[in-house]
């Protein structure tokens, strides 16, 4: 009811028309295949890829970044298309690509670790001025997203949990800068 669009490549999706074939959702789907992909190199192997001269803090980063964001592409696809492959390892079915679905629970149960752990290999950050540093992932990112999928899952008491963690943590604020008032 609040969305319009002059353009033909989405008009299925305004009018709940949309099928398998539509351009858009074939476009969605690889894009998250690849979010996917491209992140479980980085959990899987950039630890032993990287030099000496690397940083750990710099690794653990970045492998929590990856956490994040394959979390985020199996939100999208079990959300989107319920039961969906779980691949941890690409390589693993480099030779036998036939890949059975796995249940909705189990891909939630992956996006939940997947979370905790980014949470844990993420720094936390005071959202400032520099918007650049602002626009990375941190620590609050993968708790605020968890504190979503509880919703999801109907979980109401971890999803209000996490979610207080976060509002209190002081990490983010709402659009415009200011913060709440206190209470008198």
């Amino acid at each position: 009811g609040n969305m319009y669009t002059n353009s033909s490549d989405v008009n299925a999706m305004r009018n709940f028309s949309i099928t398998s074939s539509d351009t858009e959702m074939y476009n969605g789907w690889t894009s998250l295949w690849a979010n996917v992909a491209q992140a479980n190199f980085f959990i899987n192997f950039l630890q032993d890829k990287v030099g000496p001269q690397v940083s750990q803090d710099v690794v653990n980063n970045a492998i929590g970044e990856a956490y994040f964001m394959r979390a985020t592409a199996y939100f999208y696809l079990v959300r989107l298309w319920g039961p969906v492959p779980i691949i941890e390892n690409n390589l693993k079915y480099a030779n036998n690509p036939q890949i059975n679905t796995n249940r909705v629970q189990d891909v939630y149960e992956l996006i939940r670790r997947d979370y905790i752990k980014a949470s844990q290999m993420l720094p936390t950050r005071t959202r400032g001025t520099n918007y650049t540093e602002n626009a990375r992932v941190s620590s609050g990112s993968a708790k605020a997203m968890l504190a979503k999928v509880y919703l999801y899952l109907q979980d109401y008491a971890n999803a209000k949990a996490l979610a207080e963690e976060v509002i209190n943590s002081g990490e983010f604020k709402l659009y415009g800068g200011s913060q709440l008032p206190t209470k008198t």
